[in-house]
């Protein structure tokens, strides 16, 4: 008892633990082969990566484990169930699910097949699939054990949201009756969903249950679909329960005492999502496949909650998460198998199921080991079961009670357990709706702060684009003035140099002009001089005596004759010089000139084009001032009719659920009105 007390207190501290998430990903088919899909997966150890035509599109997913298409079933068990069935008889409770598109080859990895034209044994068969293999390991564990056991083994279909017994002896398919019992969930620990009328089958061998499963299968919905020829229409819930008797050392009281682990193991084989379009499915097949849709959407919506934490699970909305609760957020390890087909088309599909395993690796369960019980506790147990048992028979001999008739008073008390769990989940619904209306209200007073901030935003937003459209306006203004400034400058810049080109010009004509006539002159008064020393020497030669004349002749040729050469040569340098003068200041005022016609000419261009630019970014401005100010438009009133659609819906929700709460209520007391006025009648 001390020993099952510490298990108990340790169980009580282990930590939540992610679902485990395999994926195996089948080969392509012939069909898929005809069509000429090719193949857009390729898987790694632990990661298949979608092939897009742009390889920067890939898309990349991290599980647990991938097997790719050469994978072989013994490799799957290994890798996924093997270490399961020991968790199993550790006393754990496991699942494993598989889950994938219609085709994909779920009930393949779960059942298997034999195969063809084969004579060796089942559990030796290379195509068997998870449930034969995990039964075969199961019993060689346990005969190797040396204490007593029972297995307990039952199959349950799902088949349009009615429940049938595939173990059942019976050939007819009667409906069975799914309700919870909260007290078996709390003393036994094996899950609250009780199925009513499904056969549990003590089996003692592994050939035994492949007899068992062969006969099932014969009893399961199928069908062939375009997409498949043997297309499960149904859900299928395959558990073993597994009871050990072991025996430890009671020291308190030095004595050997027997205590009872149990172990349960869930192996559910999902029908597959179905596109109707594709499958070709009508009629009643369309139906079946509108349920299973229904049923795993359900799912899925199950899992997007548990990963958002959400206040409320939606796990009564279809049979299937009721059957799964314990295993989606419970106390089970729980594995999930991902079936997904490698051709481009089934690409959308594909990417579904990828998504909807990613999610699932966020679920966190809390493993628990079973209650072990003692032979003590047991017999205490059933002691306390039989004596209430007693007070019941004795009470009906007695006749001091109120007395129905079984079937009624069975019908009766599921009604009330029914009527409870609807009112139950009534104030769930209640709940979840006053925290949405409480969130729409805290939603309605965060977008009103923020529509009013939004007005604010857009006030100051419309002052700053008035003052950037005024100062845009200033400065285009300023620009014309300066562009007109600058023109008229640049006008009379080059009149004036025109101008003081054209005088230049003027003057250094006249200036040449002067310069010939005054050489001209000098030419003509050195001549006149020299003709009149001619006469002056031919006259004094002829007064004078020679003598005078000699001397005059020399003075002449010695002193006045070079005096007059020099005076010439000084003359026409002179003239030379001023030639070249003119000319250098002529080509420098050129010069000048060319070089400021150039300036004005690239000042006036980059003018025009920074006014050209100026002009159109502020045409730019506006235009992108305008568009955002009608996207903050759209946004305002877009968040106004969310808001006020919203509102409107969560009242409406709210509305709803309080009337069918009342009339639920109300039907509830007229019916417990009505069971009172039969039993005063009976009485």
């Amino acid at each position: 008892r001390i020993q099952i007390l510490f298990e108990h207190m340790s169980r009580k501290g282990e930590k939540p633990k992610p679902v485990s998430v395999y994926v195996r990903c089948r080969p392509r088919n012939d069909t898929e082969k005809a069509a000429g899909s090719h193949s857009i997966v390729e898987c790694t150890k632990k990661e298949v990566i979608l092939k897009q035509c742009n390889s920067n599109l890939n898309k990349k997913y991290t599980f647990d484990h991938v097997y790719g298409p050469r994978s072989t079933q013994v490799d799957l068990y290994k890798g996924v169930a093997a270490s399961t069935v020991e968790e199993v008889l550790q006393g754990y409770n496991c699942t494993i699910f598989a889950y994938g598109q219609t085709g994909t080859g779920k009930t393949y990895t779960m059942e298997g097949s034999r195969s063809i034209g084969s004579n060796i044994p089942w559990e030796k068969d290379p195509n068997i699939g998870l449930i034969p293999r995990t039964m075969s390991h199961l019993f060689d564990r346990l005969n190797s054990q040396a204490s007593d056991f029972s297995v307990r083994v039952s199959m349950l279909e799902l088949y349009n949201e009615e429940l049938f017994d595939l173990l059942s002896p019976n050939e007819s398919n009667q409906k069975l009756r799914l309700f919870e019992d909260s007290t078996r969930k709390v003393t036994r620990g094996i899950g609250s969903v009780v199925i009513q009328g499904l056969e549990e089958v003590q089996v003692m061998s592994k050939d035994e249950v492949y007899g068992l499963m062969e006969r099932a299968m014969q009893k399961r919905q199928t069908a062939a679909t375009l997409l498949n020829a043997a297309s499960s229409r149904s859900h299928v819930v395959f558990t073993v329960t597994v009871h050990i008797k072991t025996v430890s050392q009671d020291d308190i009281n030095d004595c050997e005492e027997e205590i009872f682990k149990m172990g349960k193991l869930n192996l559910v084989d999902l029908a597959g999502s179905e596109n109707i379009g594709r499958s070709g499915a009508q009629n009643a097949r369309a139906r079946e496949a509108g349920n299973i849709n229904q049923s795993l959407l359900t799912l899925g919506r199950v899992i997007t909650a548990l990963v958002d934490r959400a206040p409320h699970v939606p796990y009564r909305e279809s049979k299937l998460t009721r059957l799964l609760q314990d295993s989606l957020g419970g106390r089970t390890q729980t594995s999930i198998i991902a079936t997904i087909s490698p051709a481009f088309c089934n690409m959308e599909e594909t990417i579904s199921t990828l998504e909807y395993a990613n999610r699932a690796k966020n679920i966190l369960n809390k493993p628990e080991v079973n209650q072990r019980s003692s032979k003590k506790a047991l017999i205490k147990e059933y002691t306390a079961e039989i004596e209430k048992l007693k007070k019941e028979l004795q009470m009906s001999r007695e006749k001091g009670g109120v007395y129905l008739e079984f079937d009624k008073f069975t019908e009766m008390e599921q009604r009330m357990k029914s009527q409870a769990d609807i009112i139950k989940d009534k104030e769930e619904q209640l709940a979840s709706l006053v925290a949405i209306r409480t969130k729409v209200d805290n939603l309605f007073t965060d977008s009103i702060k923020q529509i009013d901030g939004l007005h604010q935003k857009i006030d100051r937003k419309e002052q700053v684009e008035s003052q950037n459209r005024l100062i845009i306006n200033n400065y285009v203004q300023n620009n014309q003035n300066n562009y007109s400034m600058f023109r008229q400058f640049v006008v009379q810049r080059k009149e004036a140099l025109t101008s003081n080109y054209r005088d230049i010009t003027n003057l250094l004509q006249q200036s040449k002009q002067q310069e010939s006539r005054a050489t001209d002159q000098s030419h003509e008064l050195l001549n006149k001089l020299m003709e009149t020393v001619a006469r002056g020497l031919t006259v004094t030669s002829e007064k004078r005596d020679e003598a005078h004349g000699r001397w005059l002749e020399k003075y002449v040729n010695q002193e006045l004759l070079p005096l007059i050469q020099q005076h010439i040569q000084k003359t026409v340098e002179l003239k030379q010089f001023s030639d070249d003068r003119n000319q250098r200041m002529l080509e420098s005022i050129r010069q000048y000139y060319d070089v400021n016609c150039k300036k004005l000419d690239l000042m006036k261009q980059s003018t025009e084009y920074m006014m050209q630019s100026c002009n159109k970014e502020g045409e730019k401005l506006l235009t992108e001032m305008k568009a955002r100010r009608k996207y903050l438009d759209e946004i305002v009133a877009d968040h106004q009719n969310m808001v006020t659609e919203t509102c409107a819906s969560a009242q409406r929700a709210f509305e709803s659920a309080m009337s069918a709460l009342k009339s639920s209520s109300m039907n509830r007391i007229s019916q417990v009105r009505h069971g009172l006025i039969h039993v005063t009648h009976v009485d």
